[in-house]
């Protein structure tokens, strides 16, 4: 089986033990079913998006390839699990309550993509290798996946059972944010290197907090996960973009 497979495998192994392994010892604690089970269910989750995300290069995919192939597995499989259990409300997978919803999404994208158009037009800008199969693919496939999975399916499972009592910008937020946010971060940063040292990208915190706090937020607002996808989808892809024209 492919060595990079088994890392990452390994690294959500790790990740779950860090985020979900102290909520589900404290539901144990408690011993209230409805949270244990919640927490359980997001770490099975959330183990089944690594194994279906690097499926592919256990059988030889690389590259763009092994990218479009695993986001098309876990976005099937999120829809599978949102239809089957019926959870379309608590994955917000549902049009924004408000029509300004869509357009502000769009907008809050390239706001967020400021630092990139800042450093394309001082001259600091590093171009990344980018074409139309890139530039296509981060303009839609990560921003799907990704807000399905942590700020729709995982989100609404743990919001449901944990609740929502802080209240941060005008919206209530709780254990099932924190838990996704930092579990978004390290499924990105935390990695088993080559050698099966576990490695941390430091540097991707602030960015990945900050990013992940504002699509909760954003899911909350709207009322849909929709407006989060443009947001990622736009601030994925202007990198690649703006690599293509600097190219």
């Amino acid at each position: 089986m492919n060595d990079q497979f088994l890392r990452s495998l390994a690294a959500g192994a790790f990740d779950c033990l860090v985020v979900i392994g102290p909520l589900l010892a404290w539901s144990l604690i408690q011993q209230d079913r409805k949270k244990t089970v919640a927490a359980a269910m997001t770490a099975t989750l959330f183990l089944s998006d690594v194994v279906l995300v690097y499926l592919p290069l256990s059988y030889g995919a690389q590259g763009m390839a092994w990218a479009w192939q695993g986001k098309i597995f876990e976005t099937a499989f999120f829809l599978f699990i949102v239809f089957i259990m019926k959870l379309r409300s608590q994955a917000a997978l549902l049009m924004p309550e408000q029509a300004k919803w869509i357009p502000i999404g769009i907008l809050l994208g390239f706001l967020y993509s400021t630092g990139d158009f800042w450093r394309f037009f001082t001259g600091t800008f590093e171009p990344r290798r980018s074409d139309l199969n890139v530039i296509s693919y981060e303009l839609t496939m990560p921003g799907i996946a990704e807000e399905l999975s942590f700020r729709g399916v995982m989100l609404g499972i743990l919001d449901e059972a944990f609740g929502r009592p802080v209240k941060i910008l005008g919206e209530s937020f709780g254990v099932g944010a924190l838990a996704t946010i930092v579990l978004f971060y390290m499924g990105h940063g935390v990695i088993f290197d080559e050698h099966w040292h576990l490695a941390m990208n430091f540097e991707m915190i602030p960015d990945f907090l900050c990013f992940g706090f504002l699509m909760c937020w954003l899911r909350y607002k709207s009322g849909s996960i929709l407006p989060c996808v443009l947001v990622h989808n736009i601030n994925n892809g202007i990198g690649f973009i703006l690599s293509a024209i600097r190219n």
